[in-house]
């Protein structure tokens, strides 16, 4: 028997043995996945993390129905033991890569956000296009609200933040986005602050379970982050002037007009060794009640943004200082405490 054919025979055995064993072996399917499309985490009164994710089990069709639906929840040391305890608790992996939105208790923020965000992006793919918000309850209380909108809280949730054409709601901030806030000059970041507005009524009782709340999404409110913890928070007032400063956003219905155009300049001089911002508004309203007074509108324009630059003293949501560095090379550590402003709105009728 020549060498050559014994080297055939050992290959085509080796083969065969390779082939039996990966085709016997464990293979992991999509049953054996937790799909979630959402997950909470907060911080609790004994100092462990609680992770919260709402869940669809894929079905034999791959279709996402009422019946499927159900939150988990687990505690631990930290997020990640948290996430693993889950995985145990529900005998499958946990797979965030369908999660749209992160919401992260009030607690869970004021303690530091950026290391968890990472691991979860690292190691449950979670993407750095999912929406993150912050809740002055907890996540969880979020993830177990009954909304009118959609039977899955996580997508009502979604919807409601997709109304940034709106100027009184806060735009919305992704994970990627939130991370590259954390390394700029200034490091402040602007994110949805999340309230319910609970309904009651004998007519909801008895048809929701008692730990499922009925409630709406009030998304008018920011959470102001400064290196990846949450430092303070911004009204509705505030969020409507950092809409005006920021966006393109121009709905302004609920202040009795609508804003046919809207110009809006921010210029960084040096003045000396004085920083100083100058903010030029220019607007054409169409007026949707009688007797608009534009001077009224103008003044109350200028309060507002007067209001968020009194913020600014102490977070940096508008990129002062990163613009300052970047045009004027100008880099202080009480850059913002000098920092003065000018301000100039002008406001017509179309």
């Amino acid at each position: 028997m020549s060498r050559n054919f014994k080297a055939k025979v050992f290959l085509v055995l080796a083969g065969i043995i390779v082939f039996l064993f990966f085709a016997t072996g464990y293979n992991v399917s999509i049953r054996d996945y937790s799909i979630a499309i959402g997950v909470g985490v907060d911080k609790l009164d004994n100092g462990k993390y609680e992770v919260s994710v709402q869940t669809a089990v894929p079905t034999e069709f791959m279709q996402l129905t009422d019946d499927i639906k159900f939150v988990l929840s687990a505690e631990g040391e930290s997020v990640a033991e948290a996430v693993n305890s889950i995985q145990i608790k529900a005998g499958k992996f946990l797979d965030l890569a369908h999660s749209s939105i992160i919401v992260i208790g009030k607690d869970a923020a004021e303690s530091g956000v950026t290391d968890f965000l990472a691991y979860l992006t690292r190691h449950n793919n979670l993407k750095d296009s999912a929406t993150l918000v912050v809740t002055d309850i907890s996540a969880k209380e979020i993830m177990q609200t009954q909304s009118g909108l959609e039977n899955l809280s996580m997508y009502a949730l979604q919807k409601v933040l997709s109304f940034n054409a709106n100027d009184i709601a806060t735009p919305k901030k992704t994970v990627k986005d939130f991370l590259a806030d954390t390394n700029r000059i200034g490091s402040s970041s602007l994110v949805p602050l999340v309230k319910l507005i609970e309904l009651g009524g004998e007519n909801m009782s008895g048809m929701l379970p008692p730990e499922v709340k009925a409630a709406l999404f009030d998304a008018r409110q920011g959470a102001i982050f400064t290196d990846g913890k949450m430092v303070a928070e911004l009204d509705t007032n505030g969020v409507k002037a950092y809409n005006l400063l920021k966006t393109t956003i121009k709905n302004s219905r609920t202040e009795g007009y609508d804003i046919a155009r809207k110009k809006v300049r921010l210029r960084h001089r040096v003045s000396g060794n004085t920083p100083t911002l100058n903010i030029y508004i220019r607007l054409k309203v169409k007026p949707l009640v009688e007797g608009l007074n534009k001077r009224e509108v103008e003044n109350e324009i200028y309060k507002k943004i007067s209001a968020l630059l009194l913020t600014q003293q102490t977070t940096d949501i508008l990129g002062i200082q990163e613009n300052f560095y970047r045009l004027r090379r100008l880099q202080k550590d009480n850059l913002l405490a000098e920092l003065e402003y000018n301000i100039s709105v002008r406001v017509d009728k179309v």
